[in-house]
């Protein structure tokens, strides 16, 4: 991996970070049709940049664990801002399943090289699967309680998987 810091997928996510505080500042607004859009659009990038990283040869330690660091933060936070102002259903914290159980293997990617692999695609089509649920939740789809749970279990089983096999 090389040690650059300004190449194309690290300015993508630094365009999902500036997206996801127009997120915030559009929410406080009481604007949520931008709010929503801006945050799905910050959370569809997280594909972009670590694809744009592979392709471009432009990997990099720093690079890796900013992104994972940005994607906790547009999830977690993006999913908590939504419920605290009364766009989701207090339950959908369980959609953060993922990124509770996940938490320490983001803080031990920095000391161990056997922590920086990721999910995989398992990990990619689990935030496909939140960003769903978010937007079903959002439209007022019915069986929302059932996307939460089918998320939060699905979710829950693949990153303590990830856990397990990584200890």
């Amino acid at each position: 991996m090389q040690g650059r810091y300004l190449t194309a997928a690290n300015i993508i996510t630094a365009v999902r970070l500036g997206l996801f505080v127009g997120f915030l500042v559009y929410l406080i607004a009481q604007r949520p049709l931008i709010a929503v859009t801006l945050l799905l659009l910050s959370w569809a990038l997280d594909a972009v940049d670590g694809w744009v990283a592979r392709a471009w040869h432009e990997e990099s330690e720093i690079g890796s664990l900013v992104d994972k660091t940005i994607d906790r933060l547009i999830i977690g936070f993006g999913v908590i801002a939504l419920i605290l102002a009364g766009y989701l259903p207090p339950i959908a914290a369980f959609l953060l399943t993922k990124e509770a159980i996940l938490l320490p293997a983001l803080v031990l990617h920095s000391k161990s090289p056997i922590w920086t692999q990721g999910l995989g695609v398992f990990g990619k089509g689990m935030t496909l699967f939140q960003g769903v649920a978010v937007a079903w939740l959002l439209a007022g789809f019915p069986y929302g309680d059932v996307a939460i749970g089918l998320v939060a279990i699905t979710g829950g089983v693949g990153a303590g998987w990830y856990l397990v096999k990584k200890v």
